[in-house]
């Protein structure tokens, strides 16, 4: 499986790397919209909910992953160093800058706090419950000052890649040919 698909859900979501290697197809629920992650699975040890109604995109993308991917989890080929080999490729071959899962969950909180459009004014604190943290650790470790435009109501318009996470989601191999590794 191409790196895309991961990376971009990594940033939608802003799930732990960890908590998406492993993600099951029990824990997503696409008529609901949501990723539900159980207690048993994350660092902080509390469940918690990822509302994809604010990322349609990722909803797009599991729906297609769901028809190719065959096994109870979602990215069965993944392994802890295999982002890091498709980081160092897309790096080479694409001039793309270097990341780490937990760049692209700060992000995530990053845009989700910034974004006036998506949480209004519950943002810092929707923004930590989606990352799984309380709200003073989201303010200190996570979450960065954006100016983001108002009308932007979902995560990929905050950051502004709308077009290109389509084509991840859609599957075109032509056009995302470039974010792939």
């Amino acid at each position: 499986m191409k790196a895309a698909p991961y990376v971009l859900l990594l940033l939608l979501s802003g799930m732990r790397s960890t908590e998406q290697r492993l993600l099951a197809w029990s824990e997503v629920d696409l008529d609901a919209r949501e990723i539900r992650l159980p207690a048993s699975r994350t660092k902080t040890k509390a469940a918690r909910t990822i509302d994809l109604r604010i990322c349609p995109t990722a909803v797009d993308l599991l729906a297609r992953l769901r028809l190719r991917v065959k096994g109870e989890r979602v990215f069965p080929d993944w392994t802890p160093g295999r982002l890091e080999v498709a980081v160092r490729r897309l790096s080479a071959k694409y001039g793309a800058p270097e990341f780490t899962p937990h760049a692209l969950r700060r992000s995530c909180g990053t845009l989700l706090t910034c974004a006036p459009g998506i949480y209004n004014a519950a943002s810092c604190y929707l923004s930590a419950r989606r990352l799984g943290h309380a709200v003073d650790v989201a303010e200190r470790s996570y979450l960065g000052v954006l100016t983001i435009d108002a009308k932007a109501t979902t995560i990929e318009a905050a950051a502004g890649i709308e077009d290109i996470a389509r084509r991840i989601a859609g599957g075109d191999a032509a056009k995302s040919e470039a974010v792939t590794a």
